[in-house]
């Protein structure tokens, strides 16, 4: 397949064993898929394909790449980076970070994203009621219903920008003739 998007629970690591299983089953029979992790900032992509050149083993990747302030449970995430070193599979760093995602919560879409990205994925007009209905609800669930109503419309805006930047990742490796895995959150990974 050109592009296959890979869901988790973050904190699974039966589902996280499940996954990598899956994957390797693929590589091992010849698929080569660039690798695209919700678990790596964008800016820090020199850093990764530095890492990924130079690294002897997932360790030294993780060390190098890991953003600051970022806390992800890299023992479930290492075997898929060691299987990149391995086959020499290229990284590729799929997420906002932080820093931007409060841009996007303060500033709107145009704090973090550049106009070509914005018009591309229509966030120049007002996003599907549904969509923002959907984060809307999944983010005052998360928060036990107690933040206020300015701050969900930004932090809504914020994981879209996520999406539409994990999306961008997926479709530039594909339209380049690449085959592309993404490994994100199961609220990424979504058809809309």
């Amino acid at each position: 397949p050109r592009a296959v998007l890979l869901g988790e629970l973050h904190d699974h690591p039966d589902a996280h064993a499940r996954r990598y299983a899956w994957l390797k089953e693929r590589v091992d029979a010849g698929w080569r898929p660039s690798i695209a992790m919700e678990q790596f900032d964008r800016e820090r992509q020199a850093d990764l394909d530095r890492a990924m050149a130079e690294c002897g083993d997932a360790a030294c990747v993780i060390r190098r790449t890991e953003g600051a302030g970022r806390v992800w449970e890299w023992k479930h995430y290492a075997p898929v980076i060691e299987l990149a070193l391995e086959r020499k599979l290229a990284l590729r760093a799929a997420n906002l970070s932080r820093a931007d995602a409060s841009k996007v919560v303060r500033g709107g879409f145009r704090a973090a994203l550049d106009d070509a990205t914005i018009a591309a994925f229509g966030l120049d007009r007002p996003l599907p009621r549904d969509l923002a209905d959907g984060q809307r609800r999944a983010i005052e669930e998360a928060h036990c219903d107690r933040l206020p109503a300015g701050v969900v419309e930004g932090m809504v805006r914020a994981q879209v920008a996520r999406d539409v930047w994990m999306a961008k990742v997926v479709a530039q490796e594909a339209a380049g003739g690449e085959a592309v895995a993404l490994l994100a959150g199961n609220g990424h990974v979504r058809r809309d």
